[in-house]
């Protein structure tokens, strides 16, 4: 999805002056060096008294793009497995996970509010509800808390994950401005991924370690590729490990192992009894 495919006119002024964010140079870092604050990053440099920038409920949430069944899956998945760890990473639950939601990063007055939309993002720091309802986007000039992570599937259609066009490509826009610690692109067709770290100097292609998979510092986990079945589908589908090199299971997994482990003891069980009964012991008598 293109930068530019939700937009907004922007409110009407008091005064005709435009209202424009820039970014600066700084960056501040707050009790992490993997969840940097943006509010350095942003400078406000002209407000006339009486100009309101947009909030959330003044941009679309919604646009004409199409998402396949596949991207919601792969969604879902990268969604249920991360929350255990970050359920523990955040005990006071602020944190977000989303997936094609808006990231508004620019609002001039004169022109429209500009976003770009990630397939996949975790956010520390915020909530699924804002003011107490449903979060329809992320609104960087109220927030002031930047990604852990943002993932992009590779688009057939678009291919603009790697477009660092200044000012107006999806690669260029997340390095320079929406500046997540870590940015992974990830190609269904052949299963392969590429991760990308935020350094001082903007983003650099990470190594992954000895079994492909990449440690991703704000969420506590690797991210590799896992083939399997999910969704009743067998593909290969990106996927969080635990530290072990274990997959984190989903819910059905879980269960399912419960269940075996469970089928198991009484195997056992039904065993044992089969054994005392040759000895002439009623096992329903012990």
């Amino acid at each position: 999805m293109s930068t530019d495919a939700l937009t907004s006119p922007a409110p009407t002024p008091a005064v005709p002056r435009p209202v424009i964010l820039e970014r600066t140079s700084s960056l501040v870092v707050a009790g992490s060096p993997h969840l940097p604050l943006l509010t350095d990053m942003y400078t406000e440099v002209m407000r006339p008294e009486g100009v309101l920038l947009p909030s959330w409920w003044d941009l679309p949430d919604r646009d004409d793009s199409m998402e396949n069944a596949y991207d919601h899956a792969q969604s879902a998945l990268l969604k249920e497995t991360a929350r255990p760890a970050l359920d523990r990473r955040h005990p006071d639950g602020r944190y977000c996970l989303a997936h094609d939601t808006a990231i508004y990063f620019r609002t001039v007055e004169s022109r429209r509010s500009t976003a770009v939309v990630p397939d996949w993002c975790y956010v520390p720091g915020l909530t699924f509800l804002v003011e107490g309802r449903p979060r329809p986007s992320f609104v960087m000039w109220r927030e002031l808390v930047a990604p852990g992570i943002v993932i992009e599937y590779v688009s057939e259609q678009d291919g603009g994950e790697w477009d660092d066009t200044p000012e107006a490509g999806k690669f260029w826009v997340y390095e320079h401005v929406i500046r997540p610690a870590f940015y992974a692109i990830y190609d269904v067709r052949d299963g392969t991924f590429e991760v990308y770290r935020l350094g001082a100097g903007g983003f650099g292609l990470a190594e992954p370690n000895g079994h492909g998979r990449y440690l991703i510092e704000p969420v506590g986990l690797e991210l590799g590729v896992w083939t399997g079945p999910y969704e009743g589908t067998t593909l290969p589908w990106l996927r969080w490990y635990n530290a072990d090199g274990t997959p984190v299971p989903t819910g059905a997994e879980q269960a399912d192992r419960e269940r075996q482990r469970a089928d198991e003891e009484h195997r056992r069980a039904e065993k044992l009894a089969a054994k005392l009964r040759e000895l002439g012991v009623n096992p329903d008598q012990l």
